[in-house]
């Protein structure tokens, strides 16, 4: 990843706010308190039209992601209604505004619903995931989420309406906790904001610990109210030699890193790895503080949500920047995919079973990575893979590999690409 790029993904991460991990808002606690609603409308009759709802920031500083997933939709739709369509019939996209707020992603739900779409694709970010969830899955009607990675989903009440394209913070907690590994130092100190989010990814890294015989040194939960971090720093660095872990959001993550940084100034820097928000705007000032041999140390991953596959980009006709352009272009991409292929095969538009063929479309059977290539194999077993090859989803809805990049930053505090992306698991 160049600079530039990173700069231009960064921009479009902090706008949607939520989409790969959630901040200072308590999706934890809002899944708590999930309940799925009556059908706000009556069950629709199969008609063999297959209709697809997409939720997506329209406008606002989340519009640039809606641009590029609403793209990816409506190529998606394009290059299957050129190759026929699915039960002979043009597919059919609908969109509407997710907004900001819960207000808004639920009029825009509503609308949808009544609109007799049989799948929705969205929302973008996981708050709005969870405020919306109880009232779509309540009409019976499936969703298929391209960027929504909170952990509060992994054990969401879907009644089998969910899946997700885009890897859970799960497998990047299982992501970290390789990177962590590779550094050869058995004990690790993991410092993590408290609050739903930091907790959630918190209990993921532990586990993922364990998995990698990795010993959890000490435990440092900090609060997003603390104005100074000075405490935690040295608990965190009192523990003794081995690696740092740190869980932030995007605004008190980095304020946690400039204090770790500065009180082991004094030591050889020792390694610290950060979760993916470190990776967003609110970290540039923090970075270019820290000194050229303490930079060095410091380590992130982060999803790959830009696709890097040159055909699949110039279908989308980005123009001259198309891999900024694109993320979570691939993910809906595969949504629109999943939905059409599995249509043809069961005969049928209604998005319960389509979701039902989620895991055995995307596992085992003969490779294809697109519509027209998987098209000729749906009565036999075929595995979709997307344009960008790593496409499997579990009995659960939720993808069980992910690819990661590890990221450092430069001088001037902006993120960049540091080794190849991997998958996870391998």
């Amino acid at each position: 990843m160049t600079p530039i790029r990173g700069a231009i993904i960064l921009v479009t991460l902090a706008a949607v706010g939520g989409a790969c991990s959630s901040t200072s808002s308590p999706p934890g606690e809002a899944s708590n308190k999930v309940i799925v609603t009556a059908p706000t409308s009556a069950v629709r009759a199969e008609d063999q039209i297959l209709k697809i709802g997409v939720l997506l920031p329209r406008s606002g500083p989340g519009s640039s992601i809606g641009v590029s997933i609403s793209r990816a939709v409506l190529t998606a739709q394009r290059l299957i209604n050129q190759d026929g369509g699915v039960l002979d019939n043009p597919i059919t996209i609908l969109q509407r505004n997710e907004g900001s707020d819960a207000a808004t992603v639920l009029a825009s739900a509503r609308e949808l619903i009544d609109l007799g779409v049989d799948l929705i694709i969205g929302p973008a970010s996981s708050n709005s995931a969870l405020a919306v969830l109880p009232t779509i899955i309540g009409a019976d009607i499936a969703v298929c989420s391209p960027a929504a990675t909170a952990i509060a989903l992994d054990s969401f009440p879907d009644d089998g309406l969910l899946i997700r394209t885009i890897a859970s913070d799960t497998l990047q907690a299982e992501a970290m906790a390789s990177l962590l590994e590779d550094t050869g130092l058995a004990d690790v100190s993991v410092g993590y904001v408290d609050d739903p989010y930091g907790r959630g990814f918190f209990s993921a890294l532990e586990q993922a610990l364990v998995r990698h015989d990795l010993n959890l040194k000490a435990t440092v939960p900090y609060s997003i109210n603390d104005d100074d971090f000075g405490t935690e720093a040295a608990s965190l660095l009192v523990s003794g030699s081995g690696s740092i872990a740190l869980i932030g959001d995007a605004e008190v993550g980095p304020r946690l890193l400039s204090a770790v940084v500065k009180q082991d100034a004094a030591t050889d820097p020792r390694g610290i790895f950060l979760n993916d928000t470190f990776r967003q705007p609110l970290a540039l000032d923090v970075v270019r503080t820290i000194q050229p041999n303490e930079r060095s140390a410091i380590h992130g991953v982060a999803p790959m949500l830009a696709s890097m596959n040159e055909s699949f980009l110039a279908d989308l006709n980005f123009g001259k920047s198309p891999v900024s352009s694109s993320v979570f272009a691939s993910q809906a991409f595969d949504c629109v995919n999943l939905a059409a292929l599995a249509a043809i095969k069961m005969q049928s538009t209604n998005g319960r079973i389509l979701l039902s063929q989620a895991e055995s479309s995307t596992n085992g059977g003969s490779r294809c990575s697109s519509f027209v290539e998987c098209k000729p194999l749906v009565d036999a077993n075929f595995d979709y893979n997307g344009p960008d090859g790593t496409l499997d989803i579990g009995r659960d809805g939720d993808r069980t590999r992910g690819l990661f990049e590890p990221f450092s930053f430069d001088a001037d505090g902006r993120d960049i690409a540091d080794g190849a992306p991997f998958a996870v698991p391998t």
